[in-house]
């Protein structure tokens, strides 16, 4: 089997997080293999001196890669025009769903990722430079063969929004780092005192402002006065009013934004937390939940969207996400209550291995039974 991969996400960003990290997973897995042949395509989506720099730099696992000088505009055109390409591989996959399939005219299998829906069913809560994604998805999935979702909430929108297939679309959770997994690891932050943890980019999506608010509640009661809240996320849109919460609250000084941290660093967040607070309003799969799960952390997150099928039974799961005053006291609970704590780390760890699968080996079988169908 001959596969190329789509790496034109990695330009902008080499740092492995969130769907980068999964696309290296996958391509690094795959190539310790003796088959199939692995290829990978990039090309210059915004031609600049950081772009080009990172076009030569990228290197995956010793994958050959094809790489181009023409933009985004022109291959988009010249795929629309019917040029055919790809048509020596069996499978073209693209991981990233903000970027156009080209046409195979069928000579290839092109498979597409979607994580999630939230550009069609939560515009509002997105930039308006995300919400043109929705062109890009459904002219995608009018041209693709099958579709990869990060969770069956995902699954479950790409059939009852895009009206696909429920047959041609298949669930592959996302792997963990193995960071997160490992006995020893050399963090180089140093804390001493106990904390919340929120992991993401600050944007109105993950609902931070009623963090802050149970934050704020939760530090009325004077046994929890050296408790911090910290927050690890790149600055997102829509910013102005979480800073301007910070900014009003009377412990603004026990309120730390770290925003991007090392691998290690980031486990260490994790481990060292009394809990891990994902209050978001929709996600597609919530990889901070499962992270903190493995990391021995408790989780109070939202029940909504994929947060529900990730987290089932072991997390404490908001009705509301809005409601602070239910978040400050499922926090009181955990940090009280020793035997629900450790209830919630121990299913957690045990709904991470549920969910835990061999990536490369779930994407292969999937390209060989739409192969067999096709």
């Amino acid at each position: 089997m001959k596969i190329c991969y789509d790496l034109r996400g990695f330009n902008v960003s080499l740092q492995k997080t969130g769907i980068g990290w999964c696309v290296y997973e996958l391509i690094s897995q795959l190539a310790r293999q003796s088959s199939p042949q692995i290829r990978g395509f990039n090309n210059v989506t915004n031609p600049s001196i950081l772009e080009i720099k990172n076009l030569f730099k990228l290197k995956i696992a010793g994958v050959p890669i094809h790489r181009s000088f023409l933009p985004d505009k022109i291959h988009q055109l010249l795929w629309d025009k019917g040029i055919k390409s790809f048509s020596k591989f069996d499978v073209f996959h693209s991981p990233w769903q903000n970027f156009y399939l080209p046409n195979t005219q069928n000579h290839t299998l092109n498979i597409y990722s979607i994580y999630d829906l939230t550009t069609i069913t939560h515009q509002a809560l997105h930039h308006p430079n995300n919400q043109a994604t929705e062109i890009i998805i459904r002219k995608n999935v009018a041209r693709c063969h099958g579709v990869i979702a990060d969770s069956e909430n995902t699954k479950n929108d790409v059939q009852r929004i895009l009206n696909f297939p429920r047959e041609k679309i298949e669930v592959i959770y996302p792997p963990l780092r193995e960071i997160f997994r490992a006995k020893n690891i050399r963090p180089r932050l140093s804390i001493h005192y106990p904390y919340w943890l929120f992991v993401g980019t600050l944007e109105p999506r993950k609902n931070i402002i009623t963090i802050i608010k149970a934050f704020n509640l939760f530090k009325l009661h004077r046994v929890f006065r050296n408790y911090r809240l910290i927050l690890v996320g790149k600055n997102g849109w829509k910013n102005e009013n979480i800073f301007q919460a910070i900014k009003k609250s009377r412990y603004r000084q026990d309120i730390i934004w770290l925003k991007y941290v090392s691998e290690n660093d980031l486990a260490f967040l994790y481990r060292q937390a009394k809990i891990f607070v994902y209050p978001s309003l929709y996600e597609g799969f919530g990889m901070p939940v499962m992270e903190a799960m493995s990391s021995g952390c408790p989780v109070v997150t939202a029940n909504n969207s994929s947060l529900r099928e990730i987290a089932q039974n072991s997390s404490l799961l908001l009705n509301d996400p809005e409601n602070f005053e239910e978040l400050t006291d499922y926090a009181q609970k955990i940090v009280i209550d020793q035997h629900l704590r450790n209830e919630l780390i121990n299913q957690g760890k045990k709904r991470v291995q549920e969910l835990s699968g061999n990536y490369g080996q779930q994407h292969l079988k999937f390209y060989q039974q739409l192969l067999n169908e096709k």
